[in-house]
């Protein structure tokens, strides 16, 4: 009776190096700092008077955030003009509120001019305006002023999360990376030919 005996030769991959290299990449990217950057406009063109307000709610979740999250920081800009100007020799007041806080207080719009007012907030400030924007996404405002009258043309909100930030953590990525490693050891090591 004759024994059939199997020769282990080693035996190249054609692609192993392709698939080697694939995997270092992919460990390598559990390293790699993803940031997400989001943003939302509002175009409103809102009359502001005495009485009348400029309200509205910038929703970054239009702009694929998803709530609850961790943004390091937030700006918020608002573009004012006053075309045909007020009729009076001062300038208009611009008083603004985020989510019931106040930010400005006293602004102006100049007569036949525009005016923008920007705000930014990091995390290292421990703003509850970042919180809300964590927890749900949105930022309302409130535009008043007490004298004169001119338009809140538009509204932006720019949010941020912190750098170093993977989508799935990263460990994912490593330990599919040493797997394929893995695979392609034990396959070139035990490739059997007949």
């Amino acid at each position: 009776m004759a024994h059939k005996v199997l020769i282990l030769k080693p035996v190249r991959l054609p692609n192993i190096a392709r698939v080697s290299l694939l995997a270092v990449v992919i460990a390598a990217l559990d390293g790699a700092a993803f940031a997400n950057n989001y943003s939302v406009s509002e175009a409103s063109s809102q009359h502001v008077t005495p009485g009348k307000s400029a309200t509205g709610t910038l929703d970054l979740t239009t702009d694929g955030f998803v709530a609850p999250d961790s943004l390091s920081s937030f700006t918020v800009t608002f573009d004012f003009d006053r075309p045909n100007g007020s009729g009076s020799s001062t300038d208009p007041i611009v008083d603004i509120s985020l989510d019931g806080f106040s930010v400005l207080s006293g602004g102006t719009v100049p007569d036949f001019g525009t005016m923008s007012y920007t705000f930014t907030q990091l995390s290292t400030d421990g703003s509850a305006l970042l919180s809300e924007i964590n927890s749900t996404g949105k930022l309302s405002y409130d535009v008043t002023t007490g004298t004169g009258n001119y338009y809140l043309d538009g509204a932006t909100l720019s949010a941020s999360d912190p750098v170093g930030k993977l989508p799935d953590g990263g460990s994912t990525m490593t330990l599919l990376g040493f797997g394929i490693l893995g695979i392609c050891a034990v396959a070139r090591k035990f490739s059997f030919t007949r």
